[in-house]
């Protein structure tokens, strides 16, 4: 069974493609499936100069490649894990998919949700599973609401860089990066790929 995630922001053309592409790097699940989509996307629009400038910086192979999707219903209800850059794209995939609210998060949220699970826990939980990505997901899932709060809710969203400085485009990168580590890092560890 393989694993299906799908990043989501505004327009598909900065932090969502950087979101998937690391994510599709960095996580060595056979059959993985990585999508970005943006809430009001416009269809094969590139990334922006600064985005893909940014992209580069943080290690993303040919972000010149990526075209923009808008977000779907089928896509939401396909995913297993959907990470939104910030609490609005979560609020929107809730209205758009409601039964998908339990496995939506910003990215940010799930990192720390992810950290402060014991991996040692969670490897042992998962390793005669015959899918033990799927097995770590779930056992993510499961403890959604337990991680600690921050104490600004906005700390769990990735700022929205678009139209701005790219000095911005460097803070979202800044706060979209540690995340995805954090991510990459549980279903690394938990699956034991070493």
């Amino acid at each position: 069974m393989a694993l299906r995630i799908l990043t989501v922001c505004t327009g598909n053309i900065c932090r969502s493609p950087i979101a998937q592409r690391l994510l599709q790097q960095q996580l060595p699940i056979a059959g993985l499936t990585v999508l970005s989509v943006g809430v009001r996307a416009i269809e094969g629009q590139p990334m922006t100069e600064s985005g893909l400038e940014v992209a580069r910086r943080v290690g993303v192979e040919e972000p010149e490649s990526h075209r923009a999707r808008q977000l779907r219903a089928q896509d939401v209800t396909a995913a297993d894990l959907i990470l939104t850059l910030d609490r609005t794209h979560r609020r929107r995939v809730a209205k758009l998919v409601p039964n998908a609210s339990r496995r939506t998060f910003t990215v940010r949220e799930f990192g720390a949700l992810v950290t402060s699970m014991s991996i040692l826990k969670v490897r042992s939980s998962v390793a005669d599973q015959p899918y033990p990505a799927t097995a770590a997901l779930q056992l993510a899932l499961l403890k959604r609401g337990m991680q600690p709060r921050p104490q600004h809710q906005e700390d769990y969203d990735v700022i929205d860089p678009y139209g701005r400085a790219f000095e911005v485009y460097e803070q979202a990168a800044g706060e979209l990066v540690p995340a995805i580590e954090m991510i990459t890092g549980y279903f690394t560890d938990a699956v034991d790929w070493r």
